[in-house]
């Protein structure tokens, strides 16, 4: 994909929004973080930007959602939720809603809101059926949903949790994207409680492995994080 933005012209490229999008999410997903939030801004000071056929209702919804994922990577907590709060307002319907829920569920995870994670994930899961980005976002919201019953001691709940999102990883291809890490995670601490030191330690290596392919910060910390605040 990379590439293939890489040939076209410098000035076709800036000229349309829709372009200028897909370079931003291109290069946050392939982990080159630090590359992505310029074309937001690119997006928005385009002078073409044919409708979409992706679900984005503007060029100043699409730069929301990028920069509020951007924000999220970088593990500010505020810009993240500010800028996903400004997707919704853009975006009342359509498949992108899918990303600020997983944004602002994140930012209510890391801190201990755990009711107001679980709508926004519940969210996310509703909209993630079908076409990208939809599957992705559904992916990480259910590997968060597993974490979430796990801190809550509720088990079997947290299995049924994790099986839907290995489901959804083998739906979406997902098998090698950073996206799939939280559900191994998930699964590595449920083995844990199960007693099965061995399992568990593989899984928790192999949601590692895939953090290192640009997942934002605190994706690492999630297996070693502990309920604090009664797991609200």
């Amino acid at each position: 994909m990379l590439g293939w933005l890489d040939a076209l012209p410098e000035e076709a490229l800036r000229a349309d929004g829709r372009l200028c999008l897909a370079r931003g999410w291109t290069l946050l997903a392939a982990g080159r973080t630090d590359e992505a939030l310029p074309w937001a801004d690119a997006a928005e000071r385009a002078l073409h930007t044919p409708p979409f056929r992706d679900g984005t209702t503007s060029a100043a919804s699409g730069a929301a959602c990028l920069r509020s994922s951007y924000w999220a990577h970088c593990g500010d907590v505020g810009k993240a939720r500010r800028f996903a709060h400004e997707v919704l307002r853009h975006q009342p319907t359509g498949p992108w809603r899918g990303v600020p829920a997983v944004a602002l569920g994140r930012c209510a995870y890391w801190l201990d809101d755990k009711t107001d994670a679980v709508e926004h994930f519940e969210e996310a899961v509703r909209l993630g059926r079908g076409l990208t980005p939809r599957p992705l976002s559904r992916v990480i919201a259910l590997g968060y949903l597993a974490l979430i019953a796990i801190d809550r001691a509720h088990c079997e709940h947290a299995k049924t949790r994790v099986e839907d999102a290995l489901d959804a990883i083998a739906e979406a291809g997902a098998d090698e994207c950073w996206m799939a890490s939280m559900a191994h995670f998930a699964r590595g601490r449920l083995l844990e409680r199960q007693g099965e030191p061995a399992e568990a330690e593989a899984e928790l290596e192999r949601g590692l492995a895939l953090t290192r392919r640009g997942a934002p910060p605190t994706a690492r910390a999630a297996p070693a994080r502990s309920p604090v605040g009664g797991g609200r």
